[in-house]
């Protein structure tokens, strides 16, 4: 294997694709996950690198991405076998000439201490094993490994670390976070020293979100999808000819772009034709910005809401709460809100479904209330029954009707007696929905943010 800093020379690396998906469409199809294959089928594994290889790629990622969500927190045994077995194959398969990075995934089925203990016990395990260059890669913010990369620098000062993050078309990640400010972030984080994109979209879209970036910084990784999945008798398949791949993932070389590959969907076939369309002609590449466009700007003072303001100026507030109706008929809730606002009442507030009982959505009663009275409201934004797409769908929502304020709320538990029809979601606690806010505020809403 070639040392990590290698990878820190002015030349373009080809790494490989998928093994998430390549190992469900041509694995053993007993119900081992991928990761299990490791030590369950090696075999298996060792094949998909060794195509990758002979596809061109000269890095190869280990085997590992969801090797800390699979086994839990109880099990840390298994994980060092895993993260062990994963490099050890990755590394027998790759030749004088090729990387092996030790591959890191979010552990989102896990709380965040949980996944910060297994990460880090998967850190340590890549170290025993001699790896130097680490990928964290599908991630949505970089909190959740910064201090794994502290502890890697700590231990391995030479180690080269690479993170990627994966967007929506948007430019988003799954919390909310834009391009722009991930790469302020990523340029003066002094223990990243390779960074870019995967997963989420398909090369054309990546290539959109890369237009973005400015021509000079650090070294970039692009792996995008094959394409979009699509459902084919109860299978994930992912859309896009070899061809196609290739000729998009090709025009996005730049200087800049140190790592081309491909995640989800993607196959040797995909490597095998990138590897050859980069041979073969200098394709005109897609422009960079002339410079990274900012992120941004967060405001220096919070525009005030009237209950903001009235707080701030400790005056007595009077909230009275509402329950939106168990029905579509709403004409009482707007009459006892005109009611209210006749008696001097300062802002109403809206319960969202409480004790788990459907009721009317908190942020269709909050509009209508506002709309109808100009009375300000506090709508109740619960993240039981909501996941952080539908969570941001309504703060869009609440912001685009004028209304600024909002009450994160966790959720009560779905009664034991509807759990065998009701699922509860809990994408997020109030915690975590405050950050989101927090976030939207500073890009969404930059200039005219939602109190919360």
């Amino acid at each position: 294997m070639r040392p990590a800093r290698d990878l820190l020379k002015p030349e373009l690396v080809v790494a490989d694709g998928a093994m998430g998906t390549y190992y469900a469409q041509s694995g053993p199809g007993d119900s081992s996950t991928c990761e299990e294959a490791n030590l369950l089928r090696p075999d298996v594994i060792r094949g998909i690198h060794l195509r990758y290889r002979e596809a061109g790629a000269r890095l190869l990622r280990t085997n590992t991405f969801a090797a800390v969500s699979l086994t839990g927190p109880g099990q840390p045994d298994k994980l060092r076998r895993l993260v062990s077995s994963g490099f050890e194959l990755a590394a027998d398969c790759a030749g004088a000439d090729m990387f092996v990075a030790a591959d890191i995934g979010p552990a989102y089925a896990l709380d965040d201490e949980q996944a910060l203990a297994g990460n880090t016990l998967a850190v340590e395990a890549f170290l025993s094993c001699g790896a130097d260059l680490f990928l964290f890669e599908t991630f949505a913010d970089p909190k959740e490994f910064l201090p794994l990369c502290r502890l890697i620098r700590q231990k391995s000062p030479d180690a080269v670390i690479a993170c990627s993050f994966a967007l929506s078309p948007d430019g988003l990640t799954r919390k909310g976070i834009q391009l722009e400010q991930l790469a302020s972030q990523m340029e003066q984080e002094p223990d990243i020293d390779i960074w870019g994109l995967n997963c989420g979209i398909g090369p054309t879209h990546l290539a959109r979100q890369v237009a973005r970036l400015g021509a000079r910084g650090k070294p970039l990784s692009l792996m995008p999808n094959s394409g979009y999945p699509r459902m084919e008798n109860q299978r994930l398949v992912y859309g896009s000819e070899p061809d196609y791949f290739a000729r998009e993932v090709a025009g996005l070389r730049q200087d800049r772009v140190r790592i081309l590959g491909g995640c989800c969907g993607t196959s040797p076939r995909h490597i095998a034709a990138l590897s050859a369309a980069l041979a073969r002609t200098q394709m005109p590449p897609r422009p960079f910005a002339a410079q990274a466009a900012p992120a941004p700007a967060r405001p220096a003072k919070p525009s005030a809401t009237p209950l903001a303001d009235r707080l701030a100026r400790g005056q007595f507030t009077v909230v009275c709460e509402l329950d939106p109706p168990r029905d579509s008929r709403i004409e009482p809730l707007l009459d006892a809100a005109r009611d209210l606002k006749s008696s001097g009442i300062d802002l109403i507030t809206l319960a969202d479904s409480p004790m788990a009982r459907v009721k009317m959505d908190s942020a269709a009663a909050a509009i209508r209330v506002y709309r109808e009275t100009n009375l300000p409201v506090l709508p109740h934004l619960c993240c039981r029954d909501r996941n952080a797409n539908a969570l941001r769908a309504s703060l869009l929502a609440l912001h685009s009707e004028g209304i600024r304020q909002v009450l994160a709320v966790t959720g009560d538990a779905i009664p034991e007696s509807d759990r065998g029809f009701v699922k509860p979601v809990f994408n997020l606690n109030s915690i975590g929905l405050l950050q989101l806010i927090g976030q939207m505020n500073q890009d969404q809403f930059a200039g005219d943010p939602i109190l919360a």
